[in-house]
């Protein structure tokens, strides 16, 4: 079962969401005992591969009883899995899509369609195109598209020529950006146990560091102390 969940959603709501998911199965375990063993996995986005959507934030695996057991039931495996997507199909904001594994050669989804063209516009409106026509025929479970997310990034803009006349280096402004973002990167440190070395990083506390905080931090220039708003500029752009 692979989840899928849009939104800005920490390592935590992620894991949440999954254990929501892994409950279900557990609950069809109980009822039925189809399932040999659970397997869940949440991931955060740099944990994820290039190979699946950006929108997946975890993963249920499920073994099954020896065939023989489910057949003395009187169902096989692909009733089981309708039975779970059913299951899974009220909780809130989120996708799940049953697979059996692939042994290959042809592998992924049964129907695949590559969009190509020397227009990026172009690319998206063909591809809602195709997504319009498979809803229209029907009879299609778990469709899966490469579009951009939707979403928003902030662009942040320099006005160097207000930071030249309070003798402010850009570079500065910088760092103050990423001491409220990912943090500033000061040293490294290799633990005696491990053969990889660790970034050590400085940044704000958690509630200090959003954007409004850009509003209220201030920087030392050569007229005292300005806010950072006099140099920074910010809008929404599509992601």
């Amino acid at each position: 079962l692979t989840i899928r969940a849009r939104g800005n959603l920490s390592i935590y709501e992620n894991d949440l969401i999954v254990a929501a998911v892994e409950q279900r199965v557990l609950d069809a375990q109980r009822e039925h005992g189809d399932f040999h063993a659970i397997y869940a996995t949440s991931k955060a986005a740099a944990a994820r591969d290039g190979s699946e959507p950006e929108d997946v934030i975890g993963s249920v695996q499920v073994e099954f009883v020896d065939w023989f057991n489910l057949q003395a039931k009187g169902y096989a495996a692909t009733d089981v899995m309708d039975e779970m997507r059913e299951a899974m199909s009220d909780i809130p904001g989120i996708q799940v899509e049953l697979a059996k594994p692939e042994a290959g050669p042809p592998q992924g989804k049964a129907v695949q369609v590559e969009v190509s063209a020397t227009d990026v516009e172009d690319i998206n409106a063909g591809v809602k195109h195709i997504l319009a026509g498979l809803e229209e025929i029907g009879g299609y479970t778990d469709i899966e598209d490469g579009l951009p997310l939707p979403g928003i990034d902030w662009e942040l803009k320099v006005d160097r020529e207000q930071a030249a006349i309070y003798g402010v280096d850009i570079a500065i402004l910088g760092y103050y950006v990423r001491l409220v973002t990912d943090g500033v990167k000061i040293s490294t440190y290799r633990p005696a146990d491990s053969e990889d070395e660790v970034d050590i990083v400085l940044r704000f506390p958690p509630q200090y560091r959003s954007l409004s905080q850009l509003d209220e931090l201030r920087v030392a220039s050569a007229k005292g102390q300005v806010p950072l708003s006099q140099f920074l500029t910010r809008e929404p752009k599509p992601k």
